[in-house]
């Protein structure tokens, strides 16, 4: 095992140099199909792998990003990966009976500068972000590496596996954008179990958390403003000033979030306005998100927020567009007792769990789980819990690396319990 482990620190500060956003992770993708080439497996890869696609770069954003793509020893078609169809699907055969089993590794990275501290490990070991104004602060590079390293294992050990694995690379977690785009493509059709994870989260360390709750359904979007520009003290009154009507927009939309029957969240997280102190702000620009521990409250909560965007345009005479460019569905799995199994049979297998730990946040793998669930199959979602440097979206974030042994250990020791599970279902 210790070859294994090598290799998931190899392949984390790997990606970890390669940060690339949702949609943009040409370089990623490029370097993934390089090293599962050669593992001799079922590959799918580019616009056969997705469905619509929400939230995509500007097309000038996506050509400018492909002119910068390493090539060297690229012998395969590339030209999906360049418009941002991005990410790969793997399907390991072992050609005996057995159940379908499905793993979902995120690998997108954030819009965050990485920290320039020298104490800070990718600093220290020359592994830090290659592209400037981007990181993984977000632990998606040790989910690359455990995605990478799962395969390797489980085609080393096919002659003693039974059923069938299928690793899903998705793009577009953050901003929760290629999850749903994936799923509508069917791509955890048939699988009879799904396994999410994720790295911290505020997990203990050497601690897995079995059966993750408290997903929130989410949707992200985008607003903007047209007004008319004028001399803000000759004839102000000739203006529309879209400045005020998307700042007054961002008070009204705080005033929306009091559910007593859910849990609900909303912010602002970006918001671009005018040009210079005396002239009355032309247009406006504004980046939010809604969520909610229920897809009926988030879809209220919606109906209210499309509503506030249109009196404020009403109110300060403004021309306005609403763009949805993101959504993720709560997830509660149907089968409690499967999670209660889980838990039993890794604790005594030696795991240290905490038994459906909280997320309290929004993860798109929950299209995977729900679809699973929805076809009659089981899915579960862990935690791998480890000491952080600094919280998750922080521009010092790092975990300690020690948690990707843990997690691979868990995917094996979750592949026996599943394999079990599956035939004692068959027998009944």
């Amino acid at each position: 095992m210790n070859e294994y482990y090598k290799q998931l620190i190899a392949y984390r500060r790997k990606f970890h140099q390669i940060a690339e956003l949702g949609f943009l992770e040409m370089q990623t993708t490029i370097e993934l199909l390089k090293i599962v080439r050669k593992l001799h497996v079922e590959i799918r890869y580019g616009r056969s792998i997705h469905g619509h696609r929400d939230g995509l770069p500007p097309a000038t954003v996506m050509q400018a990003h492909a002119k910068t793509l390493d090539l060297e020893g690229v012998d395969f078609d590339i030209e999906d990966i360049k418009k941002g169809y991005t990410g790969l699907i793997l399907d390991i055969d072992t050609g005996r009976e057995g159940p379908k089993i499905c793993f979902r590794f995120d690998i997108d990275a954030l819009p965050i500068r990485e920290t320039s501290d020298p104490s800070h490990l990718p600093n220290q070991l020359e592994f830090r972000s290659q592209n400037e104004g981007n990181c993984h602060a977000c632990a998606h590079d040790g989910h690359i590496s455990l995605g990478l390293v799962l395969a390797q294992y489980l085609c080393d050990h096919r002659e003693s596996l039974v059923g069938s694995y299928r690793i899903i690379f998705q793009p577009a977690e953050e901003g929760v954008h290629g999850g749903k785009s994936m799923t509508e493509k069917g791509c955890v059709d048939e699988v009879t179990y799904m396994v999410g994870s994720h790295i911290g989260l505020n997990e203990k360390s050497n601690t897995v958390g079995v059966g993750t709750e408290g997903f929130l359904s989410s949707k992200k979007f985008d607003v903007t403003y047209w007004g008319r520009s004028a001399h803000s003290a000759n004839n102000p009154e000739y203006g529309r000033n879209a400045l005020l009507g998307a700042a007054s927009l961002c008070l009204n939309l705080n005033g929306l979030i009091q559910y007593s029957s859910s849990n609900t969240k909303l912010n602002i997280g970006y918001l671009n306005a005018g040009n210079t102190r005396n002239i009355i702000a032309q247009d406006s620009f504004l980046q939010g998100e809604i969520r909610a521990d229920h897809y009926t409250t988030l879809k209220d909560l919606w109906y209210k927020v499309v509503h506030a965007v249109q009196g404020s345009a009403l109110t300060y005479g403004l021309q306005y567009r609403i763009d949805e460019v993101g959504e993720a569905i709560d997830f509660k799995t149907e089968h409690p007792d499967f999670v209660d199994l889980m838990n039993k049979k890794l604790k005594d297998r030696g795991f240290q769990t905490n038994l459906r730990p909280r997320l309290t946040g929004s993860e798109d793998v929950t299209y995977m789980l729900r679809r699973v669930e929805e076809q009659g199959g089981k899915s579960i979602h862990f935690l791998l819990g480890t000491k952080l440097k600094a919280p998750h979206h922080n521009e010092g974030f790092d975990f300690d690396e020690n948690v990707l042994p843990l997690g691979l250990n868990l995917f094996i020791e979750v592949i026996s319990i599943l394999v079990e599970d599956h035939q004692k279902t068959c027998t009944r």
